[in-house]
């Protein structure tokens, strides 16, 4: 289905939003920030400063492999433990998108809903097959030869479609702010910031730049691939395509 005007309209804004925020801010630095303001808001102006930073130790956790990817609007990292909500509650999380698939606990699931965190779950099959076809996955993955059907590499699962289901999530301003994830925060979710980042104008070395720098040293040829050669089909699903 050909994307409606308004829909273009749309994307085209949420995509001026981003692009204006979007940087290559220390994940470090924003972790400090937040872990910082999280204790503040805990404790009272007489609490002392080595008490203040054993708290922190004890209670506050960041979530594995955190990064910014637009400060304000876009977060990634791998599967955030209940111990990291407090973290994300100081980034003012409004959705969490998991890419896992595997659910979270009954009890990660009622904080969402206590803290009215809209939750999307795109379970994407997890994938180490090389452009060799070897593999070091589960037996239910299939190899082939052919390096360059890059989707049907991904255990004949449509990974295109997943693709643009999660980039749909990310693309719509009410989801914002929001923490994109999956287990460790390296391939899945490297695949679908690459694919986000190409939206936004990024060539394809500074794409692959930014996955290698969360996945290393355990990069994967067959993400690399898809990364690099990702195109969005503008009509159908309505992406502006972002000035380069």
């Amino acid at each position: 289905m050909v994307a409606s005007k308004a829909m273009l309209e749309k994307n085209t804004n949420i995509c001026d939003r981003i692009e204006g925020r979007c940087c290559s801010e220390d994940p470090a630095d924003v972790k400090s920030a937040m872990i910082t303001a999280a204790l503040l808001g805990k404790k009272s102006s007489t609490t002392s400063m080595m008490a203040t930073s054993a708290e922190a130790a004890a209670t506050i956790s960041d979530p594995p492999n955190f990064g910014v990817v637009c400060p304000g609007l876009v977060y990634r990292s791998g599967c955030p433990s209940l111990q990291a909500f407090p973290f994300l509650h100081q980034l003012h999380i409004r959705s969490i998108l998991s890419l896992r698939q595997e659910e979270y606990t009954d009890e990660e699931l009622a904080y969402m809903r206590q803290n009215n965190i809209q939750y999307f779950h795109i379970a994407m099959p997890g994938s180490k097959l090389r452009k060799n076809g070897s593999s070091t996955s589960s037996s239910s993955a299939t190899s082939t030869s052919n390096s360059t059907e890059v989707a049907g590499e991904f255990n004949d699962i449509d990974i295109d479609a997943l693709v643009h289901k999660a980039l749909s999530v990310l693309l719509d301003s009410k989801n914002l702010p929001i923490l994109v994830h999956c287990s460790g925060g390296k391939h899945r979710t490297g695949i679908v910031i690459g694919c986000f980042r190409a939206l936004l104008g990024w060539q394809p070395e500074k794409r692959l730049e930014e996955y290698s720098r969360y996945s290393h040293p355990k990069e994967r040829d067959i993400d690399e691939e898809y990364i690099r050669n990702f195109t969005p089909d503008w009509s159908k699903h309505g992406y502006r395509r972002a000035p380069l």
